[in-house]
């Protein structure tokens, strides 16, 4: 096939070198990457690779896509709801995982494979319209249908790349085991060494692409945070949706942070204690503090320099660093 996607295998002794930071098996280490942009992920998405790439896209599809700790949770729960007339109760019935389905999830890990909340790609297949569906995959590895002719609405979630790395830290010493002080981890991600990396080129690819195409639209964790009103109101329009004044308020309470932390169909408490990721309820940590500009509590002035200049050389010729600051 000649647009057959091929990966590459990751240096061997650097990947064995940044793995010992994890006591899971399970990390989100890149094994493998895509030949023609270096773009990471597992070897046990290889063999899934291909049906993604050609799976068919519906013109009333739902696609949210970010990179992980974006804000992705907060930004699924807002546009399945205005974009189901706000029906609270099944929200409030149904996981978010069943209502937004994880196009990679049982693709990527084994490690998740038969945990009976998940979804796969076939059940992604079958499901009625209008499905709503998550990515963490660059641009590249998602289906070929997705940007062209079909136009299926598609929100890309940014973050402040300095908060996302706090996120992460916290949330993989959760979920893989992470072993190594923050600053350890910080150069594992300004390395570009963890499955859906290099960050520069997933946010870019989206963010020219929403500049000529009226069905992307770009929505910043930051502006989420800080006046969740205004995007309410723009996704509401972006959907062909209308909300009230009371509507907008009912969802700003269900959008807020502790009313989302205490959800059970939202914050993976069920799912977390299932598959032994943590032991005791009080550990699940998967919404954490739902601020913005944490790093500034967490970073060394070394670290913060050490951003800033990977910041600057990545951003000098473009204005996509505009979205979060």
């Amino acid at each position: 096939m000649a647009n057959e996607l091929k990966f590459l295998p990751v240096d061997e002794d650097e990947f064995k070198q940044n793995n010992s930071l994890f006591d899971r098996p399970s990390n989100p280490i890149g094994e493998v990457q895509l030949e023609s942009t270096g773009a990471l992920i597992t070897k046990h998405y290889v063999l899934s690779a291909e049906k993604i790439s050609q799976m068919e896209v519906r013109p009333d599809d739902v696609w949210v896509i970010s990179l992980p700790r974006s804000g992705t949770t907060l930004a699924e729960e807002m546009i399945w709801l205005l974009n189901n007339n706000l029906d609270f109760e099944k929200a409030k019935a149904q996981n978010l995982s069943k209502r937004f389905m994880f196009l990679e999830l049982v693709a990527k890990m084994k490690f998740f494979k038969g945990a009976g909340e998940f979804d796969d790609l076939d059940a992604i297949n079958r499901a009625p319209s209008p499905r709503h569906i998550k990515s963490h995959l660059p641009l590249e590895l998602l289906p070929k249908q997705l940007v062209g002719a079909v136009k299926p609405k598609i929100f890309y979630i940014c973050r402040n790349p300095k908060d996302i790395a706090v996120s992460q830290f916290h949330f993989f010493q959760m979920l893989y085991r992470f072993k190594g002080t923050f600053d350890d981890f910080a150069k594992l991600f300004l390395n570009e060494k963890m499955n859906y990396q290099p960050f520069w080129s997933h946010v870019n690819a989206f963010w020219e692409l929403s500049k000529t195409h009226p069905n992307i639209k770009m929505i910043s964790y930051e502006a989420m945070n800080q006046n969740l009103s205004e995007v309410i109101q723009d996704v509401s329009k972006f959907l062909n949706k209308s909300v009230t004044v009371d509507d907008l308020e009912k969802l700003k309470v269900h959008l807020s942070f502790d009313n989302m932390k205490q959800n059970p169909c939202i914050n993976k408490q069920e799912q977390f204690l299932r598959n032994k990721i943590v032991n005791e309820p009080k550990d699940v940590q998967f919404l954490r503090k739902g601020e913005i500009n944490e790093w500034k509590k967490t970073m060394s002035p070394e670290i913060v320099e050490l951003f800033d200049k990977w910041i600057e050389k990545n951003t000098k010729n473009s204005d996509v660093d505009t979205l979060f600051r």
